[in-house]
């Protein structure tokens, strides 16, 4: 059985390095950066997702949204 190509990450960022990038993207960028580290999602998995994904819940008596995201690699 042949494995895929993908290389394997070389290391992790650092807390300042990400700090840096963060400083210097644009909202929408930031934005994303944020969502990506709240839900521990791929960043692929995210951009698919839209308005579509955000459902209305009751939870403790009042509305909130919830973002629903199929998993690519894992459904």
């Amino acid at each position: 059985m042949r494995r895929n190509g993908q290389k394997a990450h070389e290391r992790m960022i650092e807390d300042h390095e990400y700090q840096n990038a963060f400083a210097l993207a644009e909202p929408s960028v930031r934005r994303m950066m944020t969502l990506i580290y709240r839900t521990c999602q791929r960043p692929k998995d995210l951009l698919g997702a839209g308005i579509q994904n955000v459902k209305m819940v009751e939870h403790e008596g009042r509305e909130v949204r919830v973002l629903r995201i199929r998993q690519g690699k894992m459904g």
